[in-house]
C-alpha cells in the first residue's frame, strides 16, 4: 500500500496540493471541486471527510446521512441529472485511490447517445474515465 498523503482540503495543515477554495462545509464534510481534470466532465466535486478517517469503518452514521444530503444539495443547486459516485475504500494498491482519506468524487458528465449504426465506439473518446481499481491477475501453476 502506497503511503497516503493527505493534501489539503484533506488534512488543512497540507495546502499546497489542493488549489480549488472550498465551496462550504457541515459538520462532517468540505466540499469544493475537484483538481483533477476529467476532461470531459459538466463538473466534478470533491467530498472530503474533515476527520482524518482512513477507513469506511471509521465513519460515523451520521457523517454516511450528512453525505446523502450533501449530494442532493449538489445536484439540486447545479442542475445535475446524473452523476457517478466514485468512493474508493481499502489498501490503494487496489483501489486506485491516490490518498488514504476517505472523499467521495461526484462527476457529472453529458447525456449519452447513440450513434446511427447502433455501435458506441465512435464515442468512446468522448468518456469520462476514471480509475476504479486493478485488473486481477490469477497467479500461475
Amino acid at each position: 500500500m502506497r503511503e497516503g498523503i493527505c493534501p489539503a482540503p484533506f488534512c488543512k495543515e497540507t495546502g499546497e496540493h489542493h488549489t480549488e477554495p472550498i465551496l462550504f462545509e457541515s459538520e462532517h464534510w468540505r466540499v469544493t471541486l475537484n483538481t483533477f481534470n476529467y476532461k470531459t466532465a459538466r463538473v466534478a466535486f470533491l467530498l472530503v471527510h474533515k476527520g482524518h478517517v482512513a477507513d469506511i469503518d471509521q465513519m460515523s452514521d451520521s457523517a454516511w446521512l450528512e453525505l446523502k444530503h450533501l449530494i442532493s444539495r449538489l445536484k439540486r443547486e447545479h442542475g445535475i441529472r446524473g452523476l457517478s459516485m466514485v468512493y474508493r475504500i481499502g489498501d490503494t494498491d487496489y483501489t486506485g485511490a491516490t490518498v488514504t482519506h476517505q472523499h467521495v468524487n461526484l462527476i457529472s458528465g453529458g447525456p449519452h447517445w447513440e450513434v446511427p449504426d447502433g455501435r458506441n465506439d465512435a464515442i468512446e473518446n468522448e468518456a469520462v474515465r476514471v480509475t476504479v481499481g486493478y485488473r486481477h491477475v490469477p497467479e500461475q501453476e
